[in-house]
């Protein structure tokens, strides 16, 4: 019978080294799966990690040197491959929108965080030590912000242009009117966008601008309009060829800079326009009251002078004076003329005839002259006097030859020569009454 204590002892010591055995079996089991999920890690990234020179160095010198005596130890390392695995996807990311990016005009820093991009790139690829991946995976991760960044400004941009070549579009009615001014816009916009400035806000003003200045204009043209179809005084062919040059200018000369300059001009325009309507309503009043003046027929024109004026001034009046050539002035001086006409006419004949004043026939005469007649039955009249007076002085001299028979015959020739010379007085007495 064997020894108890014997038996015992073999029992423990072989369920203790069944247990060791066990363990060792999961030991196994669990070294086996750490393997072949770090081969499986190598080998589905093995195109991956080959981009990254010195890590795949890295990587292929801790296979060489790793001492699989000492255990499957695998985690440190499948930790950094997955980084490095990271790494390469954010760098493709990356890539990416650099590479959209690069589309872009160079503003807002874009060519210089491309360049970044691409220089990190290279330096991951060459250079990068496995220990450096978590870091470059920041690297990367900011860069690729930064290019959505810039990225989201260029859109922001784009819908600001958009924005503003609408505002363009929706205004080329007005802004088509002044070439020199759209250029100059256009022009602006090309240098899109301008730092520091609301380029949006800067067109929107300069749209403005012109909207205000070409509602000046049309009020300018609606003041001038009107004045075109009038005859040419007052000015008016100055006015209608001064807007004219204006437009002109506007046209194809006007910037921005320009319109302050314009908006005078404009405005002195419609002053001037204003003036001329004015001056043509004042002269058709003044005209209207020479008319008026003529049709008391006062005696200072002779009657037929003053009807012909009459009906002139009146045939005017009839029409649309504006559009008629005359002058005011000259009219005025004509009727003077007239005036002076009768004047001279009446102190001629009294010049003529001058008994016309004297005490017999002033009275006569001087309600000849204040009578509105003509200048021919003026001298008509003076003629009828005339010859009532010449009868009275040839009555006259016939008495005054009796006497002068009388005496002659009584004193027989005495003193002829005085007796003649009483005569004479008598007669130039008589010429005189």
């Amino acid at each position: 019978m064997p020894d108890s204590s014997t038996s015992s002892f073999s029992y423990e010591t072989l369920i203790k080294h069944i247990g060791s055995f066990d363990e060792a079996q999961k030991a196994i089991v669990k070294d086996k799966n750490a393997m072949t999920s770090f081969a499986d890690s190598v080998v589905k990234g093995e195109t991956e990690i080959a981009k990254f020179v010195q890590s795949k160095s890295q990587i292929e010198t801790y296979l060489d040197g790793y001492d699989f005596r000492g255990g499957f130890q695998f985690d440190d390392m499948n930790k950094k491959i997955g980084s490095l695995l990271t790494l390469r996807s954010k760098l493709a990311i990356m890539a990416d929108e650099a590479k959209k990016l690069s589309t872009y005009p160079d503003r807002y820093g874009s060519q210089r965080a491309v360049g970044l991009c691409r220089d990190l790139a290279i330096k991951c690829r060459e250079k990068l030590r496995l220990e450096e991946a978590e870091k470059a995976i920041a690297l990367a991760e900011a860069n690729t912000q930064k290019l959505i960044s810039i990225r989201g400004q260029f859109e922001s941009d784009g819908d600001v242009l958009y924005r503003i070549k609408e505002a363009i579009s929706s205004n080329m009615k007005v802004l088509s009117k002044f070439k020199a001014y759209l250029a100059e816009i256009q022009q602006y916009v090309d240098a899109f966008p301008h730092s520091g400035q609301d380029d949006l806000a800067v067109v929107n003003g300069r749209i403005e601008t012109a909207q205000q200045i070409n509602s000046l204009l049309d009020k300018a043209q609606k003041a001038v309009e009107p004045i075109k179809g009038y005859a040419d005084r007052h000015n008016k062919n100055a006015v209608v060829t001064r807007f004219q040059s204006i437009v002109d200018e506007m046209s194809s000369k006007m910037r921005y800079t320009d319109v302050g300059k314009y908006k005078s001009m404009l405005d002195d325009i419609i002053k001037q326009a204003q003036k001329v309507v004015t001056s043509f309503e004042e002269e058709r009043r003044d005209l209207q009251g020479v008319h008026d003046s003529l049709a008391l027929r006062k005696s200072d024109i002779w009657k037929n002078d003053t009807e012909k004026m009459i009906d002139k001034i009146g045939e005017l009046l009839r029409s649309d004076t504006k559009t008629r050539r005359f002058d005011l002035s000259q009219i005025k001086a004509d009727i003077q003329q007239l005036v002076n006409n009768r004047s001279k006419d009446i102190r001629e004949t009294v010049n003529n005839y001058p008994w016309l004043e004297n005490k017999n026939h002033q009275g006569f005469h001087a309600n000849l002259v204040k009578s509105y007649i003509t200048r021919s039955d003026y001298l008509s009249q003076v003629d009828e006097a005339r010859k009532e007076r010449l009868k009275k002085i040839w009555k006259w001299v016939g008495i005054s030859a009796g006497i002068v028979g009388g005496v002659f015959l009584i004193i027989r020739f005495w003193k002829v020569f005085v007796v003649l010379a009483i005569i004479a007085v008598v007669i130039f007495f008589l010429a005189n009454r």
